[in-house]
C-alpha cells in the first residue's frame, strides 16, 4: 500500500514546513535499492508535495540513473578542484550518453571561497564544464558544523550569513529554472 498518508507517516517535519525522509539507520548496499519501487515513492511524494529534492549518492547506479532521467532539473555540485571539475566532466558525458540534454542540468559550485589568489575559480567551471555555474554556496565549515551538531538549520544558529543567503538564492534561481522549462 503506497500511498501519500503511508509516505506521510514516514516524513519527518521541520518548523519551517519542510518534509525530510531520513536516511535509514542501517547502511546498505546501493545495488539494493529497487528501481521501480523508488520510482512509485517518487511518483506518489510528487503527487502531494510541491517540490521534491533528491541527495543522491555520489557513485551512479542504475536506480540513481532512473532517477536523474525522471527529474525536472539536475543540481551538479562540485567544488573548485581539478579533480573535482573533471569527474563532473565525466558526469556531463555519462548523463549525456543515456539522453539527459544538459538543459535540464544545473552547475553549482560547493564551498566556494573568494580569495584574491585562487588557482581555480568560478570561470574555470564553465571552460572545463561547458557550461556555467548557476550558484556558489560559501565556505562556512565553523557554521555547519554547529548546525549539523544542535540539529539545526544553520540560518537558525546564525540568522545573517553567507550559506544561507546562497542556498536561498540558489533556490530562487531554481524554481526561475523550473518555470522556464
Amino acid at each position: 500500500r503506497l500511498d501519500g498518508d503511508l509516505l506521510k507517516s514516514v516524513l519527518v517535519e521541520h518548523s519551517r514546513g519542510l518534509h525530510v525522509v531520513a536516511a535509514p539507520h542501517a547502511i546498505m548496499p546501493l545495488e539494493d535499492v529497487d528501481s521501480d519501487q523508488l520510482l512509485r515513492v517518487l511518483g506518489v511524494a510528487r503527487q502531494n508535495f510541491g517540490s521534491v529534492v533528491i541527495d543522491l549518492p555520489s557513485d551512479f547506479t542504475n536506480w540513481s540513473l532512473s532517477t536523474l532521467s525522471s527529474s525536472s532539473i539536475i543540481v551538479l555540485v562540485v567544488e573548485l578542484s581539478i579533480a573535482s571539475l573533471r569527474q563532473a566532466r565525466r558526469r556531463l558525458d555519462l548523463l549525456a550518453d543515456i539522453g539527459i540534454g544538459r538543459r535540464h542540468i544545473r552547475v553549482v559550485v560547493n564551498r566556494a571561497e573568494k580569495r584574491l589568489f585562487k588557482p581555480i575559480n568560478l570561470g574555470d567551471v564553465e571552460t572545463a564544464l561547458g557550461m556555467p555555474a548557476l550558484a556558489s554556496i560559501a565556505s562556512e565549515p565553523a557554521l555547519l558544523a554547529s548546525a549539523h551538531d544542535q540539529g539545526m538549520l544553520a540560518h537558525d544558529i546564525e540568522r545573517k550569513n553567507k550559506l544561507s543567503a546562497n542556498v536561498a538564492k540558489l533556490a530562487e534561481l531554481l524554481i526561475d529554472s523550473l518555470a522556464e522549462d
